[in-house]
């Protein structure tokens, strides 16, 4: 299970990597407890069926269309079934190749976003920089002064520089012994 307030491992192996994809797909706009209770119950119900623990590989070879994809994660009443289908029939090929973790984050967020490219890459690989610009930093942001939006940006320029001016933000201040993941957990537990 995923522990929401723990989410950082540098040293996931491709089980957990691809566990921990579908996390970040399902936990986009939910509650984090929701979403790990639901992909709790999906990787249960698959590894008691099938004995594996690779979900994604195993969604991928199971269902050979967005549509059956969706209509596996519907099953589970996760809501937003179209959405995470559609992220993880764009993964196909990364997730086929084990190469999720090595996509430029530019890349990634072709397929599952860029708030939630992010949240993965930065949880997932010591010393990436990058913010994922949920609400929580958004919030921190304005309260310290930054002229931010109160709902994530699109993707692109605009994107890009309020995350610059985050990293910058971090840097200025909190302590400089953290990690960018570990400053982000910091500021989303006190929100």
């Amino acid at each position: 299970m995923i522990n929401p307030t723990e989410v950082t491992n540098f040293n996931r192996n491709q089980e957990q990597v691809e566990q921990f994809a579908l996390f970040a797909i399902l936990v986009a706009g939910k509650n984090s407890d929701v979403a790990s209770r639901k992909l709790l119950e999906i990787c249960e119900e698959v590894y008691e069926e099938t004995g594996r623990r690779d979900i994604l590989s195993w969604i991928i070879q199971t269902y050979e269309s967005r549509f059956k994809i969706q209509d596996f994660i519907k099953s589970y009443n996760v809501g937003q079934h179209t959405r995470i289908a559609k992220h993880i029939e764009k993964m196909r090929f990364e997730i086929k190749n084990n190469i999720l973790l090595k996509l430029p984050v530019e890349e990634l967020e072709k397929k599952m976003g860029p708030k939630t490219a992010r949240f993965f890459m930065l949880h997932s690989i010591k010393d990436c920089e990058c913010i994922p610009l949920d609400t929580h930093i958004l919030s921190w942001m304005r309260d310290n002064g930054a002229d931010v939006p109160s709902a994530t940006p699109k993707p692109g320029k605009r994107y890009r520089e309020i995350e610059e001016e985050c990293l910058a933000m971090f840097k200025e201040l909190l302590p400089e012994s953290k990690s960018v993941a570990e400053k982000d957990l910091m500021i989303w537990m006190k929100q």
